[in-house]
């Protein structure tokens, strides 16, 4: 589902934090990240949301992780707690910045004369709103067909190749 090209949102409505609001896990970000294996990467593993988490690599693999390893990791993000919280603070002042920044960026789209700012910030909650709802629809039913293990529904079928 694209909301841009199904118009229920403008180019302009495409904003970090509503990137951030359609991943599954929908604005909420660890604390503590904990990586087994001794592996000091992420693959690609909650990238966006772990950005200003405390990440604590741990060299044992998984089915040997013990309540020592989860303390051990515990302690390590109690010594960096500060850092990851400051870091935190300053993303969130941030982020209430970007609102401002939206209705700058889009002032000129106001009609001097019949829309006002608050009604085009109006028109943009609803049209974020409504796509938002739309994409938690396709995320609950995704997840639903996944549980009854009905995958091949979920990657609809790859476009035949053109042949010249």
């Amino acid at each position: 589902m694209d909301g841009l090209d199904e118009d229920i949102l403008h180019l302009s409505d495409v904003t970090e934090s509503l990137v951030e609001e359609c991943l599954y896990t929908r604005g909420n970000h660890p604390d503590l990240v904990i990586r087994t294996s001794g592996e000091v990467r992420l693959s690609d593993y909650l990238l966006w949301q772990s950005s200003y988490s405390v990440i604590a690599f741990i060299e044992v693999l998984w089915p040997e992780f013990t309540i020592w390893h989860l303390m051990r990791a515990v302690f390590y993000y109690q010594m960096h707690e500060n850092a990851a919280n400051h870091s935190k603070e300053r993303y969130l002042e941030r982020r209430e910045r970007s609102l401002k920044d939206y209705l700058e960026k889009n002032s000129e789209l106001l009609d001097d004369e019949t829309d006002t700012l608050e009604d085009h910030l109006l028109s943009y909650k609803e049209r974020k709103s409504q796509f938002l709802q739309r994409l938690c629809a396709k995320q609950d039913e995704q997840l639903r067909l996944m549980t009854q293990g009905k995958t091949s529904q979920l990657v609809p079928p790859a476009p035949e190749p053109d042949v010249y």
